[in-house]
């Protein structure tokens, strides 16, 4: 299994239709090395947060989007991610489209419930 983090977030449950807390798992920025804050994997973040890494100047720092998926188009810096989530109020097992720029946690594009997952995006 690879190192992971977390972002949470508030949304509509696609299923429980409730205003609720989402935990998504995600894979971007997220090493089992780090720096002195720690390993880069299991910290939470929020919207507007940005993400523990190596700094620009380490050979490391490109690596922050060697788990995802491709940059979006035409947007320097800026890639999404299709990550595993859950509702903490129902529990729905769910995805979330979550967009980062530059490390840090940008915005929720998207939520759905997981079997529904979006084409266009890898497990």
């Amino acid at each position: 299994m690879g190192a992971y983090n977390w972002v949470r977030f508030d949304a509509r449950c696609p299923r429980c239709e409730a205003s609720s807390p989402i935990k998504a798992q995600r894979h971007i920025a997220s090493s089992y090395d780090g720096d002195d804050s720690g390993r880069f994997h299991n910290r939470i973040y929020v919207v507007g947060q940005t993400m523990a890494w190596w700094p620009r100047t380490d050979r490391r720092w490109p690596s922050w989007t060697e788990e995802n998926r491709a940059p979006s188009e035409g947007q320097e810096g800026v890639v999404r991610e299709c990550c595993y989530a859950n509702c903490e109020t129902c529990g729905a097992e769910l995805y979330a489209v979550i967009e980062f720029r530059d490390l840090t946690v940008v915005r929720i594009v998207d939520v759905g419930i997981e079997s529904l997952w979006p084409a266009d995006y890898l497990r």
